[in-house]
């Protein structure tokens, strides 16, 4: 016999895996109320190429974390040196950084009016876009 708490408990559950697939279920909704020449014209056009970039980018990821991910953290893990408990810690900060705000912070530093352009601008005595090679 389930008790009142242990219902209440599996209510609260269930709203809230309700409330953060909300998102998934109105899209999913969206896309079958969608005009299907849409999604035909976007298959011809560029999801072939939006497909192949994705499946890049996720190998990309992969090998990267393969070839520099593992090997620090199997360092971290097996020996002792100075430092060590700082770089663990320096090791974790990608992780606490959401992707987005990095993705807005590259575009604001590396934007035309930011300051890495601003600076290549300066040094090289560029006047507009057009002096750029």
């Amino acid at each position: 016999m389930y008790s009142l708490k242990k219902i209440s408990w599996n209510f609260t559950a269930l709203f809230i895996v309700l409330f953060f697939l909300l998102p998934l279920i109105s899209i999913l909704y969206q896309s079958w109320q969608t005009d299907w020449d849409n999604i035909q014209h976007l298959w011809q056009t560029v999801l072939t190429d939006y497909s192949i970039n994705s499946l890049i980018l996720v190998l990309g990821t992969v090998f990267l974390s393969l070839v520099f991910a593992i090997p620090a953290a199997w360092i971290i893990s097996t020996y002792q040196f100075v430092g060590q408990k700082t770089l663990q810690w320096v090791l974790c900060l990608p992780l606490a950084i959401p992707a987005y705000l990095v993705g807005y912070l590259y575009t604001d530093l590396l934007d035309y009016p930011g300051p890495v352009q601003s600076l290549l601008r300066e040094y090289f005595a560029w006047h507009s876009p057009q002096d750029y090679w």
